[in-house]
């Protein structure tokens, strides 16, 4: 197992496209624009407070503030140490962080979503972002992830990780308006790999769980 960092201004079927002739990854698929409904069960999801709030019911100046400092990005814990398992918890982790960059960002980098994920797990990513823009919210804080198992048969893979959530939601104005946001989740999801060592994440499936 191997702990590595992966710094960053940032965080269900699987879904079948069509690859290219030389059997690569899927060509970048145009965004979705029907897809604007908030992703359910994921980290950052709990009740937040009307996005059109005015500064009195905002957090006190220095309550719930957004801060960046030290909580950038996607910080990863234990790893599978080798082959097609460790190929494909890369590809899982690079996921997060593509992710976790749209959702702070409020915007879809559709080159770097489509080589990472494909069907639902692109399309999650998409919704996730016209929610926010629609609410005028944007994720702040971090997330550790540990992959705690990979099960590879031929070209499908299924990864089994633990979230720990340091991710809130917060306002236009900087302020955190998500009310006690998980702690924890267990995250499930389903990869494909469509090359030597290059898998794409299908679904993911994200549960709340007092700890894992």
């Amino acid at each position: 197992m191997r702990a590595v960092t992966v710094a960053m201004t940032t965080l269900a079927l699987l879904g079948l496209v069509a690859c290219s002739e030389d059997g690569g990854p899927p060509e970048p698929l145009a965004i979705d624009e029907a897809a604007s409904a908030a992703p359910a069960d994921e980290p950052s999801s709990s009740p937040v407070s009307p996005a059109g709030e005015d500064a009195s019911q905002s957090p006190p100046a220095g309550e719930g503030e957004a801060s960046d400092e030290g909580r950038s990005g996607v910080t990863v814990g234990e790893l599978p140490a080798d082959g097609q398992e460790a190929a494909a918890a890369d590809a899982y982790v690079e996921y997060l962080r593509v992710r976790t960059a749209a959702f702070r960002a409020v915007k879809v980098d559709l080159v770097a979503l489509s080589s990472v994920a494909i069907g639902a797990a692109l399309q999650d990513v998409q919704g996730g972002v016209a929610y926010r823009e629609r609410e005028k919210l944007h994720m702040v804080g971090d997330l550790r992830v540990d992959v705690t198992d990979v099960s590879v048969q031929g070209r499908s893979a299924r990864l089994t990780a633990c979230l720990d959530n340091g991710t809130a939601e917060a306002n236009r104005r900087g302020r955190i308006v998500e009310q006690d946001p998980p702690e924890h989740y267990r995250s499930t999801a389903e990869l494909r790999r469509f090359g030597p060592d290059v898998w794409l994440v299908g679904s993911v499936d994200y549960t709340e769980v007092t700890d894992c």
